[in-house]
Order: C-alpha cells, then structure tokens, then sequence
C-alpha cells in the first residue's frame, strides 16, 4: 500500500491521466464529427443549389420553345414551383432521416 505522503502526487496523476482520456475519448472525435458535418452540410447547399439551377434552366428552355401567351406562361411557371416544391420537399424528406 502507498504511503501517506504519496497522496498528493497519486491525486496529480490520476488527475493528469483523467484530463489525456477526456481529450482523447471525447473532444478529438467531437472535432473530427464537426469536419465530417461541415463537409455533408456544404455539399448538401452545393446540391441544392445545382438542383435549383437545373429546374430554372429546364423552365427557361420550356418557355423558350413553348408558343407565346399568357396562359402557357402561367402553366410554366406553376409547373416550375409544383418541381421547385417537390425538390425542397424531397431534400427535407432525406434530411430528416
């Protein structure tokens, strides 16, 4: 058994051993899950925002080569928010997973 007056230097190790297992079990692979979440988050926008010009580019060439009048203008547009909704309903839906 130890001796009275190692205490205090059995007390500054244990302590020094707690502190190295804390940042090596707990704060490296909390730095390491914050990397890998930036990296999904902006490839996520990157995503999303490739998709929202893809369907502003789909709704330009159907009102390019679509015949002129009101109406048809008014289809285009309500088929481009019905796409742009189910886009931004899809995203939310894999997200929430």
């Amino acid at each position: 058994m130890s001796d009275i007056t190692e205490l205090p230097q059995l007390v500054t190790e244990m302590v020094e051993v707690s502190k190295e297992y804390l940042r090596d079990e707990t704060i490296a692979p909390i730095k390491r899950l914050g990397a890998y979440s930036a990296k999904t988050i902006g490839a996520g926008v990157l995503f999303a925002l490739g998709a929202f010009l893809l369907t502003v580019a789909a709704k330009r060439y159907i009102s390019d080569i679509s015949p002129d009048g009101e109406l048809i203008q008014i289809g285009v547009r309500a088929g481009f928010a019905v796409v742009l909704i189910g886009i931004i309903g899809l995203g939310a839906k894999i997200v929430s997973k």
